[in-house]
């Protein structure tokens, strides 16, 4: 919307307000008694019945316990960790080399497979990649300094970020339907008719 547009909703609200504050409230209708009386006689809803949900096999219980294990060290990260983590969609810093190793030593109870997997998926998230610049400043898990970004580092960044995307455009146009309806007709060998295509 333009700003104009905005701007006309606001006066338009702040009119519609103001009558509103000056015309009296109607009152609220009273039921007949008819109506009542026909009310209290209509039967109560017929509860739906409970299902169970499926049984799950083994691969998928452990699927969802992995899940789980991955959502809840995320969020122990975060809540103990603010200097050096941010949550989704926030401007992160780039992390330090090495950065599991002292997690690991500050919470040796944490799983290290699942540490690591929580780390890749933060890594590999569009908005880490792009503050992975050379030279950009790498945080420790108090949010000091610890290094910066080497050129090396930042170009190879800046590819994965570009093949995440481009593969992200060809599955956005791999999941937008055929237009399917009449084909058209075949060009025509004169040039006069060339000029005359729709």
């Amino acid at each position: 919307m333009t700003v104009k547009t905005l701007q006309a909703n606001d006066r338009l609200r702040a009119a519609l307000a103001a009558r509103a504050g000056s015309l009296p409230l109607k009152p609220k209708p009273t039921p007949k008694p008819e109506l009542k009386a026909a009310l209290k006689s209509v039967p109560a809803p017929i509860a739906p019945a409970k299902v169970a949900p499926p049984e799950l096999n083994e691969a998928e219980k452990a699927g969802r316990s992995r899940g789980a294990a991955i959502a809840a060290t995320r969020r122990a990260l975060l809540k103990r960790w603010p200097n050096c983590f941010s949550g989704y969609m926030r401007p992160k810093k780039p992390l330090k080399v090495g950065i599991d190793k002292d997690i690991l030593a500050a919470d040796p109870e944490l799983d290290t497979e699942i540490v690591k997997l929580v780390l890749r998926i933060y890594v590999t998230h569009e908005t880490y990649r792009k503050v992975m610049i050379e030279g950009a400043g790498r945080v420790d898990l108090d949010g000091n300094p610890a290094g910066f970004v080497t050129k090396s580092q930042a170009e190879l960044s800046a590819m994965k970020l570009k093949r995440k995307v481009k593969n992200a455009t060809k599955a956005t146009l791999a999941a937008i339907p055929p237009i399917t309806g009449e084909t058209p007709p075949p060009p025509c060998s004169s040039s006069k008719m060339n000029n005359y295509r729709l």
